[in-house]
């Protein structure tokens, strides 16, 4: 036990558990740069940057990078030296913790640093993984030649050290293609892609993709405009077939049940709980709640539908109890129904009626 007037020697228990600074070198040795130079605060916000995540690709990394560099030259710094001082920022998170557990003092140029880190987020298991994919690559069902196109050479830029040769990559392009795509490439090529040397064939798929992007997307958009001759006229009745705006046969008898079960509840009650039963229930138009049919911003376009369906509120006679053989497949009252008719970009309006 230690004398008061003699403390004892060393550090105290509070001392051993009290952080201390840390002089942690860095693992980058920077060239030596004879004359002054300054880096801007604006070149440090344009920089990249890579956090370490899977889907982060490193190649596209450190080539967005070196872009960057190309339009900075300060005063006597050597692109070398630029880069490896550059390089540390545009690394964050997983990635900046990553570059301080490397040793000291252990990269000395732009090369090494460079092929530290493709090894760490490039690893041999993504590589063969990449490989696989170009060897069994497959044009998807609906994607066209220029996406197909494109999505193979995304694939083989991603992994530049994939080691497989050029015509090796032509020909599974070509055996991954429909065969419309095959036949396609082989017409555009004035015989087969065989035929042509692996540069050659390359540029092929170049012009076709071209030429792909503008007709493949110009006759895409034309199928997805509406055509006008969807309609056809039988016996006086006109059909709609297949539109996406002409009602369907499910519709025709939804629509008739609403009318139907409106008129019924109409005839069930007094003249004074017709006339707010008419004016209180949903619009037979659009459905909606907020207001009657006769208070429809369509009700405008239809004065014939609303006056007959006024008219039928205080003489209404259910359909079934008419004498009336064709009340299950016929509706007079779908001739002014705006949901029951087509029209064309003309102004010409056809109903769905009976006869001529």
């Amino acid at each position: 036990m230690g004398d008061a007037q003699n403390p004892p020697q060393g550090k105290t228990m509070r001392e051993y558990t009290s952080p201390t600074i840390v002089d942690h070198p860095s693992c980058i040795v920077l060239p030596p740069c004879e004359h002054h130079f300054e880096i801007k605060p604006t070149t440090l916000s344009i920089l990249p940057t890579f956090n370490g995540m899977a889907l982060e690709n490193p190649y596209d990394h450190i080539a967005e990078f070196e872009q960057v560099c190309t339009t900075v030259q300060p005063n006597g710094l050597t692109s070398n030296g630029l880069k490896l001082r550059l390089f540390p920022f545009t690394l964050k998170n997983h990635a900046r913790k990553w570059l301080s557990k490397l040793s000291p003092r252990s990269i000395r140029t732009w090369v090494e640093m460079q092929e530290t880190f493709l090894g760490k987020y490039y690893p041999p298991s993504r590589t063969s993984n990449v490989r696989d994919e170009l060897i069994s690559f497959r044009q998807h069902p609906q994607e066209s030649f220029h996406e197909c196109w494109e999505r193979f050479k995304d694939l083989e830029m991603s992994c530049p050290h994939h080691g497989l040769e050029k015509w090796f990559l032509v020909d599974k392009f070509y055996r991954g293609l429909m065969a419309d795509q095959r036949q396609r490439v082989d017409t555009f090529s004035g015989g087969t892609i065989a035929s042509k040397l692996p540069d050659a064939a390359w540029d092929t798929y170049e012009e076709l993709s071209l030429n792909s992007l503008y007709w493949d997307d110009h006759d895409a958009r034309r199928q997805q405009a509406p055509s006008k001759e969807n309609t056809s006229s039988r016996g006086g009745i006109y059909e709609v077939q297949g539109t996406s705006s002409g009602p369907s046969m499910h519709e025709f008898k939804r629509l008739e049940s609403k009318i139907d079960q409106f008129l019924n509840q109409v005839s069930r009650n007094p003249p004074q709980a017709q006339v707010k039963m008419a004016t209180s229930t949903s619009c037979l138009f659009c459905e909606s709640l907020a207001h009657s049919t006769q208070e429809c911003h369509l009700s405008s376009k239809f004065p014939d539908f609303i006056e007959e369906q006024v008219s039928q509120v205080g003489n209404f006679v259910p359909r079934n109890q008419r004498n009336d053989p064709y009340y299950n497949t016929y509706n007079p009252g779908w001739r002014n129904h705006p949901n029951f008719s087509w029209k064309d970009q003309g102004g010409s309006s056809s109903a769905f009626q009976g006869g001529k």
